[in-house]
C-alpha cells in the first residue's frame, strides 16, 4: 500500500530510494495507479513542486512486485557519467542475475551509444523483471543521455518497466508511444490530496469541517501547501493555532520562502514582471495579459509556466485562459505591492479597461474600486452593472462592492453613496438603501456632481431604481409610477451614459406589469409581463424572468386556467431552484399560485407546502404585496381545512404586512377585504363581516366579482338568502373570471334551495359545475358542503352530466351517492321555459326516474299529496294524462 508524506529531504546518493518518513497517509487511488502504470513500459509521474512525487513513488516501491532499481538524475551528467550511476544503482538494489554481466561493463570516457546497446543485451537476457525509476528526469538535457535512455527501452521492453518522475514532461520521444498506450501518466491532479485525504492527514488535530474545507480550498490539495499549513501545529490544535489557519495565504512566511525558492528563483527579471502583474486578475490570457504588461509574448510565458509545471494551469473549458495557484498568486500579489507599489493602481485601472471593453462590469467596477477610482465606479454601476443584482452575478457583484464597505471613514461622496445604495439592495436592507438614495438626491440637488454629467446620470438611475425597489417594500400603490419614473430617466440623460438602458427598461416594464396587476388592470399587466418575461431573457437577467414568469401564472389563475396556471408556476420554482434561487422574493408569487391551485382543486397538503416554503423564501420581507397575496391564500388553505389556528396565524401575518404596506393597490386592497370579510363569516361573526362589508361595488372587474359574491356570503350568512340574486346579478358578468364565476353560482344555488326554489337551485348548480368541469376548482362546492351535497346528488340524478367532475365534488362534500348510476339523460337538455312553476319544474325533473311519488316528496321535503297535486298540474299544462307522455312532451317542448 502506498503511504507517503510531504516534503522531506533527499537521499545524498543518487542511486538510492529516498527513506519513507513515518508519518503517512494511505492513498490507495494512487497505488492502483502505478499498478496499472508498470503494466505498461512506461509511467511519467510529472507534476509541479511540493506534489511528494518522489515520496509516492518511494512509498509504493516499498512493496513492489519487482525489484526497484532507483536512479536520481544529476543535471550535469554526461552520457557515461549516467550509465556510471546507473549501474552503480542496479548493483545497490541487488537485482538477481544481472550482477555477472554488468560488472564487466565499466563506462569510461569513450563510452558511447554503441556500449548501451551492450547493457540492453545484458538487461534483456535476465531472468527478472525489473523497475528502473528515474527521479528529476526534467534535468536530464544531454541529448544522448535521453537518447541512450529511449535505446535501453525499445531492447528491454518486455523485460523492463519505467518510472520517470520529473516536474515537467520528460525530453525523451514518448508522444508516439503515449498515443498508442504504452505510456501510463499521472499529474499533479492526480498527486493532490482528495477531501478525504486532508482529513486523514489531519485525524487527531481537531480540525473542524469547515477547516478543512479552508485548507482544502486554500492549498486545492498541494500537498506542499497542506505540510505548510499544518506546520508547527500541536494536537489538538490551540485556538491561536485556529486562527492563524483561517488566515492561512500565500503571505505565509513558509509558504513565500518555498514558493520563492521552488518556483520563481529560476524566473528572468521580464517574466518575474510578468508574473506579478498578471497575478493582479484571477484568471488571465494573452490580450488581458497584453493590456496589463505591455507584452506581446505573454501567452508563450504563461504556457511555459504551465509546461513547467509551475502551479499554472491551463483551464479545461477555455484553453486559451490560464489560472496560477491560489497561494501563488497571493504571494505574487503580496510581492507587486512590495517590490512595486506605485504601479498597482495603474495596473487596476489597465485591467478595469481591459474587463469594461470584453462586457465584464462586475470585474471592471472591483478593479476601480481597488484603484480608489470610485467615481468611475460609480459611473459603471449606473451606467452598466446595477442590473446584474437581478442575474447570477449578483453576489459577485455584492463581493466586490465590499472593498468600499470594509474601509470605514471614507468621504460621503456621491460616488461612495451609489456603492452604498447598491450594497444594502444586496443584503436586503431597504431603509438603509432609501437614506443612501436620498443623500444622491440632495447631493444632486445642490450640485455636487456637476459638471460631471455621465455621474449625474448614473446617480440618477441609480436613485430611480431605488424608490421602485422601496415601492416594492412599503409603498406599494406607487410602483407604476416609480417604474415610470425609470422609463423618463431613460428618455432624458445622454444615450451613451447609460448602456444598460434596455435592461433597466425591462425592469421598469416587468414593475409596470405588476403594478397594473395589483391595480387590477389585468389586460394591460398581461402584455407587459410577456414582453418583459422574454425581453428578460434576453438580456440574461434570470431573476426578472422569474418574477414575471410567476406573475403570468397567477394572471393565468385569475382567468380561470388552473392546471396552466399551476404548471407555470412549478415550472418557474424548478428553474429558480436550478440556478440557487429558491430564496429569492421573486419565487413568492409563483409560490402563491401553487398554494391557490391546490386549494381549488383540493389539494390542501401540496398548498400548505408551498405556504411553508413561500414564508421561508419571504424572510427578511421584500416583495410585500406577493407575500401578502401568500398570506391571502394561507388564510383560505386553513379555512377549508378547518384549521381556525393556523387561519388566525395567517391573519395576523396578513395584518403586520398590512401595516407595513402604506397605500394599497386598488385590486390588493379589495382582496385582502374580501378575505377577513370570509374569515368573520368562519369565526361566526356574522356582525363584524356585515360591518366590513365595502359598498356594493359598481364594477364587474376582479375585484367587483370578488365583493359581490362574499357579499352574498354575507347575506346568506345574515338569513337573507332571497337577496342573493340581485347581489350576485347575472351569471354572464362573470365569465371573464371562471373561478367566481363558479363561487358565484355555489353561492346562487344555496341560496335558491334556501327559498326552496328547487329548480333554480339545480339550474345554479348546473352552471357552477360546468365551470368546475372547464377549470378544475371544487373548493367553492367544499366550502358550502351541507347544503350543497343534496343539490349535488339530485343534479347527477337528474341529469347525469359532468360525471366526473360531479363524483368529485360528492366526494369532498362526503356525499355517498356518488356511487349511484345516473339515467339515461337528454344531451341537448336546455334551461326550462316559463310554462310551468318552479316547483312543477321540479317534481317534473323527476319523472323520468323510477322514483315513486314518496320518494320524490321524501327528496323535495313536500308531502306526497303536495308531489300528487304539482303532478296532475303538469300534465294539464302539457295536454298529457300518463307520466310517460309527460316526460316525451316536456322533452319536445326542451322542458327536459
Amino acid at each position: 500500500m502506498t503511504e507517503t508524506g510531504i516534503g522531506g529531504a533527499r537521499s545524498r546518493l543518487r542511486v538510492s530510494r529516498p527513506a519513507v518518513p513515518p508519518v503517512l497517509v494511505d492513498r490507495p487511488r494512487l497505488d492502483a495507479a502505478l499498478i496499472a502504470g508498470i503494466e505498461g513500459p512506461i509511467t511519467v509521474v510529472c507534476a509541479g513542486p511540493g506534489y511528494g512525487k518522489t515520496l509516492a513513488v518511494a512509498a509504493w516501491a516499498e512493496d513492489a512486485p519487482w525489484p526497484v532499481v532507483w536512479l536520481t538524475a544529476d543535471p550535469d551528467a554526461d552520457l557515461p557519467s549516467f550509465w556510471i550511476d546507473m549501474l552503480a544503482a542496479f548493483r545497490v538494489a541487488r537485482v538477481p542475475g544481472y550482477d555477472d554481466g554488468l560488472d564487466l561493463i565499466a563506462p569510461g570516457p569513450d563510452f558511447g551509444l554503441g556500449d548501451v546497446d551492450r547493457i540492453s543485451d545484458v538487461l534483456a537476457a535476465g531472468s527478472t523483471p525489473v523497475i528502473v525509476v528515474i527521479d528529476d528526469v526534467h534535468l536530464i538535457t544531454d541529448p544522448d543521455v535521453n537518447e541512450s535512455i529511449i535505446r535501453l527501452l525499445d531492447a528491454c521492453e518486455h523485460r523492463l518497466r519505467l518510472i520517470l518522475i520529473g516536474r515537467t514532461w520528460p525530453r525523451l520521444r514518448l508522444r508516439r508511444r503515449q498515443l498508442d498506450g504504452a505510456v501510463t501518466e499521472i499529474t499533479a491532479e492526480d498527486l493532490a490530496f482528495t477531501s478525504a485525504e486532508t482529513r486523514q492527514l489531519c485525524d487527531g488535530m481537531g480540525l473542524s469541517e469547515a477547516e478543512l474545507g479552508v485548507l482544502g480550498e486554500r492549498t486545492q490539495g498541494w500537498p506542499a501547501g497542506l505540510r505548510l499549513a499544518l506546520l508547527g501545529r500541536g494536537s489538538p490544535v490551540e485556538v491561536a493555532s485556529r486562527d492563524a489557519l483561517w488566515q492561512f495565504s500565500g503571505h505565509n512566511r513558509l509558504v513565500a520562502a518555498y514558493l520563492l525558492e521552488e518556483v520563481l528563483a529560476g524566473l528572468s527579471s521580464s517574466d518575474r514582471r510578468f508574473l506579478l502583474a498578471t497575478s493582479l486578475v484571477p484568471e488571465v490570457d494573452a490580450s488581458l495579459a497584453h493590456a496589463l504588461t505591455g507584452r506581446d509574448d505573454g501567452r508563450r510565458v504563461l504556457e511555459q509556466m504551465v509546461a513547467d509545471n509551475a502551479l499554472t494551469v491551463r483551464l479545461a473549458d477555455r484553453p486559451d485562459w490560464f489560472r496560477y495557484h491560489p497561494l501563488l498568486r497571493e504571494l505574487l500579489g503580496d510581492r507587486l505591492q512590495t517590490e512595486v507599489p506605485d504601479s498597482v493602481p495603474e495596473l487596476h485601472r489597465r485591467a478595469a479597461h481591459w474587463y469594461l471593453d470584453h462586457g465584464d462590469h462586475v470585474a471592471a467596477v472591483g478593479h476601480l474600486i481597488a484603484a480608489d477610482d470610485r467615481a468611475q465606479a460609480a459611473r459603471v454601476l449606473g451606467g452598466y452593472a446595477i442590473p446584474l443584482m437581478l442575474t447570477a452575478r449578483a453576489a459577485d457583484l455584492a463581493a466586490t462592492l465590499q472593498q468600499v464597505d470594509d474601509k470605514p471613514g471614507l468621504p460621503a461622496t456621491v460616488a461612495e453613496q451609489i456603492i452604498g445604495v447598491v450594497l444594502a439592495y444586496h443584503r436586503r436592507d431597504y431603509l438603509l438603501m432609501g437614506q443612501y438614495a436620498d443623500a444622491v438626491e440632495r447631493m444632486l440637488a445642490d450640485g455636487a456632481v456637476h459638471p460631471d454629467a455621465e455621474l449625474v446620470s448614473s446617480a440618477r438611475i441609480v436613485v430611480a431604481v431605488a424608490r421602485m425597489v422601496l415601492a416594492r417594500f412599503h409603498t406599494i400603490a406607487d410602483l407604476t409610477v416609480r417604474a415610470e419614473q425609470i422609463r423618463q430617466v431613460i428618455g432624458e440623460v445622454e444615450p451613451g451614459h447609460i448602456p444598460a438602458a434596455p435592461a433597466y427598461l425591462v425592469l421598469a416594464t416587468n414593475n409596470l406589469g405588476i403594478g397594473n396587476l395589483l391595480q387590477g388592470r389585468l389586460v394591460e399587466a398581461r402584455g407587459m409581463l410577456e414582453g418583459c418575461r422574454d425581453q428578460a431573457v434576453d438580456q440574461g437577467m434570470g431573476l426578472v424572468a422569474i418574477a414575471a414568469s410567476g406573475y403570468l401564472s397567477l394572471l393565468d389563475l385569475i382567468d380561470g386556467h388552473l392546471a396552466e396556471a399551476g404548471r407555470r408556476a412549478r415550472a418557474t420554482l424548478e428553474q429558480a431552484g436550478r440556478r440557487g434561487w429558491s430564496r429569492q422574493p421573486q419565487v413568492l408569487i409563483s409560490h402563491a399560485v401553487c398554494i391557490a391551485a391546490a386549494l381549488h382543486t383540493g389539494h390542501l397538503e401540496e398548498a400548505w407546502e408551498h405556504v411553508r416554503r413561500a414564508r421561508v423564501a419571504g424572510e427578511p420581507v421584500t416583495d410585500i404585496a406577493a407575500l401578502m397575496i401568500v398570506e391571502i391564500y394561507a388564510i383560505w388553505v386553513a379555512v377549508a381545512a378547518g384549521d381556525a389556528d393556523a387561519a388566525r396565524t395567517a391573519a395576523d401575518r396578513l395584518a403586520v404586512l398590512r401595516s407595513r404596506a402604506g397605500a394599497l393597490p386598488d385590486l390588493l386592497r379589495r382582496w385582502m377585504c374580501v378575505v377577513l370579510i370570509r374569515l368573520h363569516l368562519v369565526h361566526g361573526d356574522v356582525e363584524g363581516a356585515r360591518e366590513s362589508l365595502p359598498p356594493m361595488p359598481q364594477d364587474w372587474g376582479l375585484a367587483g366579482v370578488l365583493e359581490r359574491v362574499v357579499t352574498a356570503e354575507v347575506a346568506l350568512a345574515s338569513a337573507k338568502p332571497n337577496d342573493v340574486a340581485a347581489i350576485l346579478g347575472p351569471s354572464t358578468k362573470y365569465r371573464d373570471y371562471p373561478i367566481q364565476q363558479c363561487e358565484a353560482m355555489v353561492v346562487a344555488a344555496v341560496a335558491a334551495a334556501r327559498c326552496r326554489r328547487d329548480a333554480q337551485a339545480l339550474d345554479r348548480i348546473g352552471e357552477a359545475i360546468a365551470v368546475a368541469g372547464t377549470t378544475g376548482s371544487v373548493r367553492p362546492f367544499a366550502a358550502w358542503s351541507a347544503d350543497i351535497g343534496p343539490i349535488v346528488a339530485r343534479y347527477r340524478l337528474l341529469t347525469g352530466k359532468h360525471v366526473e367532475v360531479v363524483d368529485r365534488i360528492l366526494e369532498l362534500c362526503g356525499d355517498d351517492t356518488a356511487a349511484a348510476s345516473p339515467p339515461p339523460a337528454d344531451p341537448d337538455a336546455v334551461a326550462p321555459e316559463q310554462l310551468l312553476t318552479e316547483r312543477e319544474l321540479a317534481v317534473l325533473r323527476y319523472l323520468p326516474t323510477m322514483y315513486k311519488a314518496s320518494e320524490i316528496a321524501a327528496d323535495l321535503f313536500v308531502s306526497v299529496n303536495t308531489v300528487k297535486t304539482h303532478q296532475q298540474s303538469i300534465y294539464r299544462k302539457l295536454g298529457v294524462s300518463t307520466r310517460r307522455d309527460a316526460v316525451d312532451r316536456a322533452r319536445e317542448r326542451r322542458l327536459l
